[in-house]
């Protein structure tokens, strides 16, 4: 259970990053 939650917060993360990225 603890995985599956990691791993929806690394996707959120990825996103988040990409979306800095593009300001930049």
């Amino acid at each position: 259970m603890g995985q599956i939650k990691r791993l929806k917060i690394d996707e959120a993360t990825s996103v988040i990053i990409r979306e800095i990225m593009k300001e930049d």
